[in-house]
């Protein structure tokens, strides 16, 4: 079996800073702008294609610094009871990309409100899907934006046109196109997490994943572990976009960033 490539934290500042593409029609910076919201929530909360397809606005519960997910229909819960992957607003480390904040003015560009529709179903019953409510990713086409989701089997070809485009821009190496799907994002946030020392436990449960493992390995988590995974995502991004910042000519404030970066690391080590 082939295995996909995985989308990494280079990638996700890629995404976040190359031009919008010249796609064709009036909608082609909005279609660039949902992507970007595809590839964050994607990326952060490890979704399959089939999350991402069902995802409506009514499924992410907004607080003041943090965002619940509520996943339906995932491909392990056959019962349809749902599951729940929280992203937290973690530290800033020297001034790096907030996944929070990032997918909050993200959906706020295309769809102008985070509001439920008036008649949403899940008032009345929580765990039950609504499909009045607007989805997270809509389908847009040269005209216009519908109030339908994307479909499943325009996901994955999306992503390999934007790839095209980071490997146009110098942003991606030569040879991944092929290797790169829906899973990517998933598996990537897998990858990045794992790589910061996130525990499989911790991982297992924001992923929603089956293990051979009994099903208490899910539970018990200790309180502030849900948003671990966030915080290890972010410090990926951080060191990329502190990078990038400082090679794109902007010395001072790439010098500036990792100050303020080993200021904060500096403190976690004296606390």
């Amino acid at each position: 079996v082939q295995k996909k490539d995985v989308t990494t934290d280079e990638d996700v500042c890629a995404f976040l800073q190359v031009p919008v593409p010249p796609w064709k029609g009036r909608c082609g910076e909005m279609r660039w702008m949902n992507l970007l919201n595809l590839v964050v929530v994607g990326w952060a909360v490890y979704l399959r294609r089939q999350e991402i397809h069902n995802l409506r606005m009514c499924d992410l519960s907004w607080e003041e610094s943090s965002v619940t997910v509520w996943v339906q229909n995932t491909k392990n819960d056959k019962r349809g009871e749902g599951r729940e992957s929280k992203l937290c607003a973690g530290e800033e480390l020297g001034g790096g990309p907030e996944l929070v904040k990032l997918l909050k003015e993200g959906l706020l560009q295309v769809h102008g409100s985070l509001e439920r529709h008036s008649q949403c179903v899940k008032k009345v019953e929580p765990a039950k899907r609504c499909d009045r409510c607007r989805p997270v990713i809509p389908s847009i086409t040269t005209e216009k934006m519908h109030d339908r989701p994307i479909p499943k089997s325009s996901i994955a070809p999306l992503l390999k046109e934007s790839y095209r485009w980071l490997e146009k821009c110098g942003r991606s190496k030569p040879g991944r196109i092929p290797k790169i799907s829906v899973s990517s994002l998933r598996r990537g946030g897998n990858t990045m997490a794992a790589a910061e020392g996130i525990r499989r436990t911790v991982r297992a449960k924001h992923g929603r994943w089956k293990r051979e493992a009994t099903v208490t390995e899910y539970d018990g988590l200790a309180p502030g572990e849900d948003g671990e995974v966030t915080r290890a995502l972010q410090r990926r991004l951080t060191r990329v976009w502190s990078a990038e910042t400082e090679k794109a000519g902007k010395g001072s404030t790439g010098k500036r960033v990792q100050r303020e970066g080993k200021a904060v690391v500096a403190k976690r080590q004296r606390r």
